[in-house]
């Protein structure tokens, strides 16, 4: 408890992400918590969704979580490391200089069974919500999102300068999805509708490795870089959006996976002082090799062939002088 005296102290930390780690920490589930610290079901997941990104707590089952270690909660707070800002306001941040950049999120949102939603262009004219028809459905703007409505889903765009800049591209990607559950929050308010338990799919989604080294050489170069997948799905691309020199994972599914491998063969380089051209030489190295153990090889098989001929013919011999008699 004296640690956690000592962290309750601290400016950086407010009193209400330690209550709920220490409840936590007590075994008490989320439907627990929320009336132990007078706050709704709703804040109490963007705080447990803070704690998370930060790593002070996991989920182990549903309403059941464990924690990771009070230091962890230092980290809540530290917008240095982790922001969710318009990209503009970061161009020249060190926040920026090798982290990763996540942005261009699209999310698909199931929608429930609402009654009379299939009137609700009346609806929006009633509460004078602005909006604009758009083939089988309604676009509203939240928190500057493009949100399109339809019969049972939501289309949630984020606006091209909203980015998430961490050191890790599932961190950003929760940070968007926190940022998700602001705008159905908002949606929810507006509409007066419940579309919970949120059930939502990514189908858009980037992550850009900013100041990257192999981006920097490719735009001083002025050529262009994009990678598809054998299925002809692009991947990874050279971007210089807002000037930050950008190495940008883009597969709609796998895009968290690949710029985590994209991010250690990077830090692998520059730890090893391995670049991709001693790579490659290597490689060469490695073929000619093989074309040299090959020809040995072919030559080895024509000299094994011709003795096995000679011991043919050496048998075939034998053979005649014993039906000669002279050997016995």
């Amino acid at each position: 408890m004296k640690e956690v005296n000592t962290y309750k102290r601290s400016k950086h930390l407010p009193d209400v992400y330690l209550s709920i780690y220490s409840l936590i920490e007590k075994g008490f589930c989320p439907a627990q918590i929320a009336p132990k610290i007078g706050k709704t079901k709703q804040a109490l997941n963007r705080y447990i969704m803070r704690l998370k990104v930060c790593k002070a707590i996991s989920k182990v089952s549903y309403g059941v979580w464990q924690t990771h270690g009070i230091d962890r909660l230092k980290e809540v707070n530290r917008s240095k490391h982790i922001t969710a800002r318009p990209s503009s306001h970061f161009i020249s941040s060190t926040v920026c200089e090798g982290g990763v950049r996540g942005h261009a999120f699209r999310f698909s949102v199931v929608l429930p069974r609402v009654s009379g939603w299939f009137d609700r262009r009346r609806f929006f004219r009633l509460k004078k919500i602005p909006f604009k028809s758009i083939p089988y459905g309604e676009s509203l703007e939240i928190r500057g999102h493009r949100v399109k409505v339809f019969d049972r889903s939501l289309d949630v765009y984020f606006y091209p300068g909203w980015s998430a800049f961490s050191d890790d591209a599932e961190v950003s990607y929760a940070y968007a999805v926190l940022e998700l559950n602001h705008v159905l929050t908002r949606f929810e308010n507006l509409v007066g509708v419940n579309v919970r338990p949120y059930r939502f799919s990514v189908s858009r989604q980037h992550y850009s490795l900013v100041k990257n080294a192999l981006a920097k050489q490719y735009l001083k170069d002025r050529v262009k870089l994009e990678v598809f997948n054998p299925d002809g799905s692009k991947w990874f691309i050279i971007d210089n959006s807002y000037h930050l020199e950008e190495a940008e994972s883009c597969h709609k599914e796998d895009a968290r996976t690949d710029t985590r491998k994209v991010q250690d063969f990077f830090n692998g380089v520059k730890q090893t002082g391995i670049t991709p051209g001693f790579i490659l030489q290597g490689f060469d190295s490695l073929i000619k090799d093989r074309q040299f153990y090959a020809e040995n090889n072919r030559k080895h098989v024509e000299v094994i062939g011709a003795l096995g001929d000679s011991v043919k013919e050496l048998t075939r011999v034998v053979k005649g002088l014993k039906k000669g008699g002279d050997f016995e």
